[in-house]
């Protein structure tokens, strides 16, 4: 903050030549020589948030009188900043907060409410892992409170996957269901299947599928060249941005 006296004469036009005294909080901090036109300028770049008297006092001359005027500033600790930025993301996020205003204390809230002194202290990197809406303030030791810094993140994590029981089954083919969410994401399916449950050893081609926020849908696939009265062991794999699912393994018997 920088602050600006200017010392002129009662009447008359002449600049008034000396020093002017700056003082906050009843501590000198620095003594500034007049210029040309009767103005003397202090900086200060460590004023912690909260309210503060700050005084400048003429120290005369010859020719002047000295005098002084001061007020009260009340500084507001600047708006926490928050990493990442709002944004869908595919996977938790290490979200970390800093506050720009020096002193002050960072309190935050998950549920979209408005933080206060009764709110979590911010201490470290936050994880978050689901869909999260953040805000944070920082408040100095006089209780002065910042504007609201906020982010929302919309988590979008492992698609679902769900096996469903084996139809139109005959010798030599079947057909394999499943059920499956993408949670928002466009990613691609296939089925594992073989004659052992721990042994998929064939798999279908894959089928990608669009974004889209409809919710579970329900894929299938025919499988051909299969066996008589054998039995199959089958699960679905889907991919997304958010991850990889498998679902449960299930089973049929050919005829």
């Amino acid at each position: 903050m920088t602050f600006t006296a200017t010392v002129a004469p009662v009447s008359g036009t002449a600049i008034p030549t000396g020093s002017v005294v700056f003082s906050l909080d009843e501590t000198t901090v620095a003594t500034v020589t007049l210029n040309a036109a009767g103005n003397a300028t202090y900086t200060n770049s460590t004023l912690p948030a909260g309210a503060h008297y700050v005084l400048a006092t003429y120290t005369g001359s010859t020719a002047f009188a000295s005098s002084g005027e001061g007020f009260n500033e009340f500084i507001i600790p600047a708006t926490p900043l928050i990493s990442p930025a709002t944004g869908t993301y595919y996977d938790q996020q290490t979200v970390t907060v800093t506050a720009p205003t020096a002193g002050s204390i960072l309190y935050y809230s998950l549920d979209g409410t408005t933080p206060t002194e009764f709110s979590t202290p911010y201490a470290t990197p936050l994880i978050v892992n689901k869909t999260t809406a953040l805000k944070v303030v920082a408040i100095s030791q006089h209780d002065a409170t910042s504007s609201t810094g906020t982010a929302t993140y919309t988590i979008i994590g492992s698609p679902y996957a769900l096996i469903g029981p084996a139809t139109s089954i005959a010798t030599p083919g079947a057909t394999l269901n499943a059920f499956i969410n993408g949670l928002g994401a466009a990613g691609s399916w296939y089925f594992k299947y073989g004659t052992s449950a721990t042994a998929l050893s064939s798999s279908t081609a894959k089928t990608n599928f669009a974004a889209s926020t409809a919710g579970r849908s329900q894929v299938s696939t025919t499988l051909t060249s299969l066996a008589t009265k054998t039995t199959y062991y089958y699960q679905i794999v889907v991919t997304t941005p958010g991850g990889v699912t498998n679902s449960g393994v299930a089973t049929f018997t050919t005829n």
